[in-house]
């Protein structure tokens, strides 16, 4: 049996605050892509495993008992940029 990790992606907010004082994410000025990436640590690989708007990325196929780490950044396609990568989040498969 296979496994598979969901990975939930979030935009940082801007340092402004709308009207009514809530935080205003990033996402409410610019047309975001993010990308996500897959580590797999016995075999010391990097695999890019989504690159999409959605911020729910299902990450399947993956071998029972080993150990992964995931990676995400955001590219904004409009201006040819990309964030730094956020920071490794890592598990072990049962």
């Amino acid at each position: 049996v296979n496994g598979s990790l969901l990975v939930i992606l979030h935009a940082p907010d801007l340092p402004y605050r709308d009207q009514k004082g809530k935080n205003v994410s990033i996402e409410d000025y610019y047309e975001l892509v993010y990308r996500v990436f897959i580590i797999n640590n016995s075999l010391e690989k990097e695999q890019k495993v989504y690159e999409g708007a959605g911020r729910v990325v299902e990450i399947g196929a993956l071998a029972p008992g080993s150990s992964y780490c995931v990676v995400a950044e955001i590219y904004q396609p409009i201006l040819g940029r990309r964030s730094q990568r956020s920071k490794e989040r890592c598990v072990e498969l049962p």
